[in-house]
């Protein structure tokens, strides 16, 4: 009885497994084409952002294991999703997602008003992550330069060779801090500016 309870728990771990591996990927194994909701894959599969060939690859996917997919059941669950994802209050979690919008994924009549907040949102996002890459490249560089002054203190009787490099490799790293916070300004003014 425990051992037939174990051999269910993996099969349910294994099709969540499945299920995740599925996600942005069109092949289906045998067992999902036979199981699967099309409505429901469609609607899925918008609220990830793919695009409408992604359904035809779907059921090609099952059509090579001898299993007849539901297209017109994709495509429902499909215009159903992406109606649901192309409004207004999604347009600025989705950039966030940093997911790239594709032209015409959104419905014509819901695409302007979407992009109109989506654009402006992705463009802020990436600017926020360039600043943050640029400031952990500075943080990073600055314990490099903390080490390299400790190890610069630490005996009297170093080599003049090793004082030399000690001295070069913090005058590079110094370098290299002065020109991330040069590039920090550069990116945070041109952002005003636009």
């Amino acid at each position: 009885m425990m051992h037939s309870r174990v051999r269910a728990g993996m099969g349910a771990v294994g099709l969540v497994l499945g299920a995740l591996l599925l996600s942005g990927c069109a092949s289906m194994s045998e067992e999902q084409c036979l199981g699967a909701n099309w409505a429901a894959l469609g609607h899925s599969d918008a609220r990830d952002g793919d695009m409408p060939d992604f359904g035809a690859k779907r059921v090609q996917s099952c059509a090579e294991k001898g299993v007849r997919g539901n297209l017109s059941e994709w495509q429902r669950g499909w215009e159903q999703g992406r109606r649901e994802v192309c409004v207004p209050g999604n347009a600025d979690s989705w950039a966030r997602r940093d997911s790239e919008y594709k032209p015409g994924f959104c419905p014509p009549d819901m695409e302007p008003l979407f992009l109109s907040i989506y654009t402006p949102a992705r463009d802020r996002y990436r600017f926020e992550k360039r600043i943050r890459d640029l400031q952990q490249q500075i943080d990073e560089r600055s314990r490099r330069l903390e080490e390299v002054i400790r190890d610069s203190g630490r005996s009297e009787n170093q080599s003049s060779q090793r004082r030399a490099e000690l001295s070069a490799r913090r005058s590079s790293l110094e370098h290299e801090i002065r020109n991330l916070r040069d590039r920090m300004r550069t990116e945070t003014m041109m952002r005003v500016v636009r």
